[in-house]
Formats: C-alpha cells, sequence, structure tokens
C-alpha cells in the first residue's frame, strides 16, 4: 500500500482506520480512551467528532476500555469521599464555639 501524499489523502486514511476502530469499540460495548487527556468517548461522540474535523488522531492514540470500569472506579471514589464528609459533617453540627471569635482581643 502507497503512503499518502496530499493532507486529503492523510485525513481520509486516518477516517478510515479509526472507522475500523469505530465498529470494533461497538461491537465489544467499549468506549475510547485516551490516557494523556484522561478522555472518554462513546463511539459515537467520536465519530460525530470525527465528521467535524475534531479527534483525527491515529487510532494508538486512542484506547477501547470498558465504560463500566470507569463507573465503578468513580462509585469507589464517591463512596470514599462519603466516608470522609459523614465524620466532617458530624463534627460541625456538634461544634459549639467556647469563645464567640468577635470577643478574641487582638
Amino acid at each position: 500500500m502507497k503512503t499518502p501524499k496530499t493532507d486529503a489523502e492523510r485525513t481520509k486514511k486516518l477516517k478510515d482506520s479509526i472507522t475500523e476502530c469505530i465498529v470494533k469499540a461497538e461491537d465489544m460495548g467499549y468506549w475510547f480512551y485516551a490516557p494523556t487527556l484522561n478522555l472518554w468517548l462513546t463511539p459515537d461522540e467520536l465519530a460525530v467528532g470525527i465528521e467535524k474535523g475534531l479527534y483525527l488522531w491515529h487510532p494508538r492514540f486512542w484506547q477501547l476500555r470498558d465504560p463500566k470500569h470507569l463507573l465503578d472506579s468513580w462509585e469507589r471514589q464517591a463512596e470514599d469521599l462519603d466516608k470522609k464528609i459523614a465524620p466532617l459533617k458530624k463534627k460541625l453540627e456538634e461544634y459549639k464555639p467556647k469563645i464567640k471569635v468577635d470577643k478574641i482581643k487582638t
């Protein structure tokens, strides 16, 4: 296969290779993840973006990942935050200052 010489040829070749990846992702139920940007896109989002001239990056730039793992990760993070927030809320509710701030002499 010969190397594309024009920008239009390069863009078409890139779109074709990404389109193959989109089909694969749809078949697997996976999304596209760009680790350097921490960017997640559904296959549809990537396809629309490509048509708009966005995300014209080589397929090696993308990783196919199961979006359920992202959701699981965020749910764990939310649970961890809840564990930190609950005691602080309780502490704030129970806190009764011994001295009013406006009565402190400077």
